[in-house]
């Protein structure tokens, strides 16, 4: 199993080189399904493995399952596939990890010179903890990577449709606010530098940002969530 990582990277890094090597609108296009179609079927025509597929299949299975969920889109998604169109689990599957891929990879393709290198680095994170794994976050984050999009582009009520459609997905989306008001502030180098030492003081007088956090979170929900993450 483990040789196909292998295999996907040694393809990526082929697919680098031609990007580097041929320009061009067409090439572009070549390297972007080809990035598109490895992971969208890696993920796609998965039948076991991981931790949250088997939790996700019978949340799809049983829809009663999910009757108290917060994240209602969740549900809706859930509910278009199961019961409108009376698809297979691996049907929903693989739609939801195209459009959880796709987005990020188009994404990608408009804010960065060369895709490649940036898929490259969401393989080894984002992609294997949440794309073809944890695909609730997963598709989440994508929606809220719309919202950062369109904050680049000062389109703001656009960047609030979207990051309040992710919080309905997964209610982890919720700091993806806290983002707004951060893209106004310009922190000085030095600021910068002060902050990450003080902070790499916590673990040596052991103290808990996360138990900082948790004692001051107001939302239950929201602290439920934390916490089961979390593991506390």
């Amino acid at each position: 199993m483990y040789c196909w990582y292998f295999i996907i990277l040694a393809f990526f890094f082929l697919l680098g080189l031609f990007e580097i090597l041929i320009r061009g609108s067409v090439a572009k296009i070549f390297v972007v399904f080809g990035l598109l179609i490895t992971l969208v079927f890696f993920t796609g025509l998965k039948l076991q493995g991981g931790t949250d597929l088997p939790n996700i299949k019978i949340e799809y299975e049983v829809i009663s399952s999910l009757n108290d969920r917060f994240e209602l889109l969740y549900l809706l998604w859930v509910l278009t596939f199961n019961t409108l169109l009376s698809t297979s689990f691996q049907v929903f599957y693989f739609v939801t990890g195209l459009f959880n891929i796709g987005t990020k990879i188009i994404l990608m393709k408009k804010l960065v010179p060369f895709v490649v290198p940036a898929v490259l680095i969401y393989f080894i994170g984002m992609y294997m903890e949440r794309d073809n794994d944890g695909i609730r976050q997963g598709m989440s984050c994508s929606i809220a990577y719309i919202g950062l999009y369109y904050m680049i582009k000062k389109q703001v009520i656009k960047y609030f449709i979207f990051t309040i459609l992710a919080i309905f997905m997964h209610a982890t989306s919720t700091i993806f606010l806290l983002l707004f008001p951060l893209s106004f502030l310009q922190i000085k180098d030095k600021w910068i530098i002060g902050s990450v030492l003080f902070f790499t003081l916590f673990p040596l007088l052991n103290i808990s940002i996360l138990n900082l956090f948790m004692s001051n979170l107001p939302i239950p929900f929201v602290l439920e969530k934390v916490e089961r993450y979390s593991g506390i």
